[in-house]
């Protein structure tokens, strides 16, 4: 089902995703390809079972992704007009893909020098840097509270709870989300 990149070939299947991290059994697969403008939505609400945190460390250790977006999509509903709903309902190859967590987010860029040229070599988009004309932000299925979410900004190469739930785009900034999906060796 996985392999590195080097025995990897198109021979072999069209590739869905890289993997992002290895913590324990459970390998971390991101999807190729990236959405923009999406808002996290929910804003006002505190979702339940969804890991709420106002600390910057615990939210870089959540690999609670899969469970925090059950829950997200559990309160708000299936749509996919909002981050957790856009990748609960990514549908790729069978899997059920998920909102990453802030650690699951802050492993695949801790990797992103591996990674970036795995994503090049199978077609997909890469992980961006700070240096675009535009402020890049990933979307991390954390909470912070009721109204705002982590995120990471590469501008400042970390997460960031200062944005609410259902402010997405402006002129200057753009936000994105990338599904995972979880592997169990």
């Amino acid at each position: 089902m996985y392999s590195t990149l080097s025995q990897w070939n198109i021979s072999k299947g069209t590739a869905i995703g890289i993997v992002a991290y290895i913590q324990g059994n459970t390998i971390g697969v991101m999807a190729l390809n990236i959405q923009t403008g999406m808002k996290w939505g929910g804003y006002g609400t505190l979702v339940s079972g969804c890991t709420t945190t106002s600390s910057r460390s615990t939210a870089g250790n959540d690999f609670a992704g899969y469970s925090n977006t059950k829950a997200i999509v559990n309160a708000l509903g299936n749509a996919s007009n909002y981050a957790a709903g856009y990748c609960w309902n990514y549908g790729l190859a069978g899997q059920q893909w998920y909102l990453p967590g802030g650690g699951e987010v802050l492993a695949a860029l801790s990797q992103k020098n591996v990674i970036n040229p795995s994503i090049a070599a199978v077609g997909g988009v890469q992980m961006e840097n700070y240096y675009n004309s535009l402020w890049r932000n990933i979307q991390t299925s954390t909470q912070y509270s009721s109204t705002n979410m982590w995120i990471y900004r590469y501008y400042f190469s970390r997460l960031d709870a200062d944005y609410h739930k259902d402010y997405y785009a402006n002129s200057d900034v753009t936000w994105m989300v990338r599904p995972f999906f979880q592997i169990t060796k």
